[in-house]
């Protein structure tokens, strides 16, 4: 979580030239991550499946928030950090979608193609979106 609140920080401490304090802003983040990986491998009942998300999540999250900091800063090439960008993007929506593979698919009845969870939910809120919208013109 510290990563995830510290990456704008970082981005604007290397948009401003302030590389001294980014830097130190980074070696924390860094520390972070290595000290939530220790306590995730080695006691008991501490993996989530929030966790297992969210840890490479916040780490491409850093990672593409410097780049594009270094390169507005001058510092990087376009090309390399829209390499790095474009990797980093590419990587969470296979992690996504082998996510999406992994999981069971939900239970529901299905009837000639049309799921009959959808007709349930959606076509009543869909109605009532409908006569709210008619009642304010009245209003």
């Amino acid at each position: 979580m510290s990563r995830i609140v510290a990456t704008p920080w970082l981005g604007y401490l290397v948009v401003h030239d302030q590389f001294s304090l980014a830097l130190g802003v980074f070696v924390v983040a860094g520390f972070t991550d290595m000290l939530d990986g220790y306590i995730a491998r080695n006691f008991k009942n501490q993996q989530t499946v929030c966790g297992s998300f969210l840890d490479p999540l916040a780490d491409k999250f850093l990672v593409s928030v410097l780049t594009i900091s270094l390169t507005v800063a001058g510092l990087i090439p376009v090309p390399l950090t829209s390499l790095i960008v474009f990797r980093d993007l590419l990587l969470v929506i296979v992690a996504f979608y082998i996510r999406y593979l992994s999981i069971p698919p939900p239970v529901s009845l299905t009837w000639r193609y049309i799921e009959i969870d959808v007709i349930l939910i959606f076509v009543p809120c869909k109605v009532l979106i409908y006569m709210y919208n008619d009642l304010t013109l009245f209003i």
